[in-house]
């Protein structure tokens, strides 16, 4: 199997593809972490602190979800702000980090309600119709 890395391309075997693809899910929930807790020194701290902030206020609001799509969510930030969903769907047109999924935010492959909850952070500049997304 083919992957895409941002250096260079490499080949696995299916074996090495899953031991790699455990090491990539632990580096992205590194990176999930550093985004949801940024540091002074990231030069995006104020708005992802902000951001955080909102986040929690609006969650604490809204209460308990059971059903969760993050769209986008190779690094899923915000999840570890939700008290234990039954389901959290992480989709991204790449398999890598800690999606799920495979798929677009303009044709999602699940019916209408299927979620109570859906995070779209960071994703609308990246994608062709963000229109059909929202």
């Amino acid at each position: 199997m083919y992957r895409e890395d941002t250096r260079h391309y490499r080949y696995f075997s299916s074996q090495d593809a899953a031991a790699d693809r455990l090491v990539h899910r632990e580096e992205e929930r590194r990176l999930g972490d550093e985004r949801a807790n940024p540091r002074s020194t990231d030069p995006d701290y104020l708005t992802l602190r902000q951001r955080r902030r909102i986040f929690e206020r609006w969650l604490s609001a809204i209460g308990q979800t059971s059903h969760v799509l993050d769209v986008g969510g190779r690094v899923q930030p915000y999840r570890s702000l939700l008290a234990a969903p039954s389901l959290y769907v992480g989709i991204d047109p790449i398999l890598e980090g800690l999606v799920s999924v495979v798929a677009v935010g303009e044709s999602l492959p699940f019916t209408a309600r299927s979620f109570d909850l859906v995070f779209c952070t960071q994703v609308l500049s990246y994608v062709r119709d963000a229109t059909a997304v929202i």
